[in-house]
């Protein structure tokens, strides 16, 4: 028999499947009992179960979520990329019926998540649209059409007709309960007409009873019970049994505002004809709310105790409260107060109960709100800890690997002195066949090179659009050739150094003084190469330090730049001036870095003559916050401001620095989706001005 190891996912599994077996869902989900791990198909069962109980409104679909755990995590295993989403838009149809806005739109994030890294536009357009349903039940009506029109532009890219009228249906119905009944009526008839054309009867039914409520509401009771006899006059048993019963208690509570009392008796027996008892329950009512506007105060009570009987069984204490308030103001009515006082009483006690028990349930969320909340900071917290341990130790392992490398090199240096000039002569012939050999090739490299060129040319000729692909891709090549070549130069120029004067160590290792003075002069490079190593984890680690954006207050950041350069301004005697700074959306380790550069180049490059004198200002647009920093230092030549921003660029070699400083400003701005400009008079001093969005959403 085959062992199982992973055993603890195998029993929750084995649970999973005991719930699912305890309700008959059938003997094909049994089967998952036997294995550890379950195939695709016996996935898709668990999921296709768990989306028919939400469907029927079963209680049984809570006792069904350790499935959907388990059909996500052997989804994400065996990646089952649509299962997968399937799972999540499940999720979030389950906590959307249950009132949970926040966790239903998070499950539904994930599953959107999904399905762009495999780009299925058929799940993208189902997950946009189960957002908008929740945007829309939440109340958050512009976001919800936002996200309906998405939904319907990627349903469009699959020609999917009557799914893109669906969304259409969607956005009119939000128009509706807005009230915005122009516009609503307006797209119910174009949608009314365009499921005619289709021939989607369930779609055009639904237009009918949105048109019918929708002139209820505004009083025009004619032209509603013309769109609600539109349904009512087809043959029941092709209609969908929801639109059918909502059309039959419109069209009874239509005729009762007419006074067609047979008329609305006949469609209220059709309608109550239901086995829903919540339907009979909400019918009763609004019958009930009819008879008392017409003065039937008794038959209107005993409609409202019929209602109180599904109330019951409902165990709904809200509407049974609501229910006995009616009664009693009826009784009250026909001036039996006994009977009122009785009822009001009931509707009292109920209420009393449905308040103690409201404040229960929300102290209840507000708990387990904030321990989530507080676990969740705290395996963030973990995280940025385990990630800085992480990288801390491949800094110490690839420095620990450079002077091994260094000792080694110096080592055989000492062993190549000892061999004879034969020998360095036997090996300098071979380096020059070696070298002729990479001569020939590279003479063989350039001629297929041209050959690649000429044959590149001839089909640029016959594609516009090759030749546009092609240029781009010899920019990016250039790019990358630049900051290789860059980082190759400047990396390799203190490493030849230092080999350089460990050669002429070794050669006077007799005279102290030289040695001293070489070595000296290796450690500096030493440092240069630390220098420039740290620099450039800086600028290859910018955009990683914090997970999501967060709000910055730039005036505690200048306030901590000031206090860092503490020395470096005593020092100059400059002069540092901060006006009142705005709060912005970044990366706050990110924009400390950002402006601490530019505070210090404005130190380091001053003019000869005056003291340096640094202001910061800023302004608001619509879109940008945009923060100046202003000095009167030496300035820049015009022909250098497009290179200042260059990896390694540094335009005054005399003075000490590695030239990533403003690399690692503009790509600090890039990341925010920021922009940088730079007014610049030599002589009188310089101005960057960065442009920072609002939102970086």
């Amino acid at each position: 028999m085959e062992m199982i190891t992973n055993y603890k996912p195998f029993i929750v599994f084995l649970f999973c499947i005991n719930i699912l077996t305890s309700n008959s869902f059938g003997s094909k989900i049994c089967e998952l009992s036997s294995v550890s791990d379950p195939t695709k198909s016996e996935i898709n069962e668990v999921s296709n179960r768990f989306m028919a109980a939400i469907r029927k409104g079963d209680e049984s679909s809570s006792s069904l979520l350790p499935c959907m755990d388990l059909a996500i995590k052997f989804s994400r295993k065996k990646g089952m990329g649509i299962s997968l989403v399937k799972s999540y838009d499940l999720l979030g149809q389950y906590y959307l019926l249950k009132g949970d806005f926040d966790l239903a739109k998070k499950y539904v994030i994930y599953g959107l998540a999904v399905s762009d890294s495999i780009q299925n536009i058929k799940c993208q357009a189902r997950l946009l649209n189960s957002l908008g349903n929740i945007e829309s039940e939440s109340g958050n009506v512009e976001l919800a059409i936002e996200y309906y029109l998405k939904s319907k532009q990627a349903w469009e890219k699959k020609n999917a007709k009557s799914k893109v009228l669906g969304l259409e249906i969607n956005i009119a119905t939000l128009h509706l309960n807005q009230e915005n009944y122009d516009e609503a009526t307006l797209l119910f008839e174009k949608c009314l007409q365009k499921a005619i054309e289709l021939k989607k009867d369930y779609l055009k039914n639904l237009c009918y009873i949105n048109l019918g409520v929708l002139h209820e509401n505004i009083g025009n009771f004619e032209k509603s019970l013309e769109y609600i006899e539109e349904i009512i006059k087809q043959p029941h048993d092709e209609i969908p049994q929801p639109i059918l019963h909502k059309a039959l208690v419109y069209g009874s509570k239509i005729h009762l505002r007419l006074k067609n009392v047979i008329k609305a008796e006949y469609y209220f027996g059709l309608a109550v004809n239901v086995n829903n008892n919540r339907e009979k329950l909400d019918l009763h009512i609004s019958w009930g709310d009819g008879l008392s506007s017409m003065g039937l105060n008794r038959s209107a009570i005993s409609k409202y105790q019929i209602a109180v009987n599904f109330a019951n069984d409902l165990n709904d204490n809200y509407l049974l409260s609501q229910i006995y308030r009616k009664i009693s103001k009826e009784y009250r009515t026909i001036n039996d107060y006994k009977s009122a006082w009785n009822y009001y009483e009931l509707h009292k006690q109920i209420n009393d109960t449905l308040r103690s028990e409201e404040r229960r349930i929300n102290l209840n969320k507000i708990v387990s709100k904030y321990e989530q909340q507080k676990k969740e900071m705290q395996i963030l917290a973990l995280e940025k800890q385990r990630k800085s341990d992480a990288i801390i130790k491949v800094v110490t392992f690839i420095l620990i690997i450079a002077l091994i490398i260094l000792l080694i090199n110096a080592y055989s240096r000492y062993m190549l002195k000892k061999n004879t000039s034969e020998k360095l002569q036997t090996q300098n012939e071979k380096l020059v066949f070696q070298n002729n050999q990479i001569k020939a090739r590279e003479k063989l490299l350039k001629k297929k090179n041209l050959e690649i060129e000429e044959k590149n040319e001839l089909l640029a000729l016959h594609s516009g659009k090759i030749d546009h692909q092609n240029r781009e891709l010899q920019r990016y090549n250039l790019d990358l050739e630049q900051f290789a070549y860059s980082v190759s130069h400047d990396l390799k120029a203190p490493i030849r150094s230092i080999n350089s004067f460990l050669f002429l160590i070794q050669k006077n290792i007799n005279n102290p003084e030289i040695v001293h003075e070489y070595l000296q002069i290796a450690q500096d490079n030493s440092q240069l190469l630390a220098n420039l190593l740290d620099d450039l984890l800086i600028y290859t680690r910018l955009g990683r330090s914090e997970i999501r954006p967060v709000l910055v207050d730039l005036n505690e950041i200048f306030q901590k730049v000031v206090k860092n350069l503490d020395y470096q301004i005593h020092k100059s005697n400059s002069k540092v001036v901060i006006e009142e700074l705005p709060v912005v959306n970044g990366f706050s380790a990110d924009l400390y870095l950002l402006f601490q550069n530019l505070v210090h180049n404005s130190i380091k490059f001053k003019h000869p003559d005056r003291n340096p004198e640094i202001y910061i200002s800023s302004e608001t647009t619509p879109k940008f916050h945009i923060v100046s920093i202003r000095d009167n230092g030496v300035g820049i030549k015009n022909e250098h401001l497009n290179q200042i921003f260059k990896i390694f660029k540094r335009i005054d070699k005399e003075l000490e620095g590695t030239g990533i400083g403003l690399a690692i400003v503009k790509k600090i701005i890039e990341y925010h989706n920021g922009e940088v400009a730079v007014e610049s008079e030599i002589g009188q001093g310089t101005i960057f001005h960065i442009k920072l969005k609002k939102s970086l959403q």
